[in-house]
Formats: structure tokens, C-alpha cells, sequence
């Protein structure tokens, strides 16, 4: 299970907070979330409270990445698994 809680703090910025675990389940809950932002919005995915992620997920959390997205956050079993990639 996990929850998300989005914060717009200027305009064209959002952060996305994820506590829990992200799967594939759950994955795509998080891209409606971020396909209406569109390329011009700041986003930042705040990880801290991110539990585990399956390798689909991280794949994700990868392209975002690649993409200009910022991962803050998370513990170090999670900025492992995203290093690795």
C-alpha cells in the first residue's frame, strides 16, 4: 500500500511525496499523478518515507530521473537500488 501527497509550491513546481511501497500496483496511480504536470513543472519526488520498490518501479523512478526530476530523500537501501541502475 502506499499513499501520495502532492504539494504545488510555486506554480510550475510540484513535489510528490511517496510513503509506502511502490509496486506495480500501485505505479500507476503515481504516473496520473505526474502526467498532467507536463515537462515545464519542477518535480521533485520526496523518497523519505518510500518502504521498497519493485524493479519495475525503480525502472520509473529511474527515467524520471534521466528526465530532469529530482529523487530527495529516502533511505539508503532505496538510494542503492537507484544507484544501481
Amino acid at each position: 500500500m502506499i499513499r501520495f501527497t502532492v504539494q504545488q509550491p510555486a506554480p510550475n513546481s510540484a513535489i510528490i511525496r511517496l510513503d509506502g511501497r511502490l509496486d506495480s500496483h500501485s505505479l500507476p496511480q503515481l504516473q496520473s499523478l505526474i502526467g498532467p504536470l507536463g515537462p515545464a513543472h519542477a518535480l521533485t519526488l520526496d523518497l523519505s518515507g518510500l518502504l521498497s520498490l519493485d524493479p519495475t518501479s525503480r525502472a520509473y523512478l529511474v527515467q524520471l530521473r534521466t528526465a530532469g526530476a529530482k529523487l530527495a530523500g529516502g533511505s539508503l537501501y532505496i538510494a542503492q537500488m537507484l544507484q544501481e541502475a
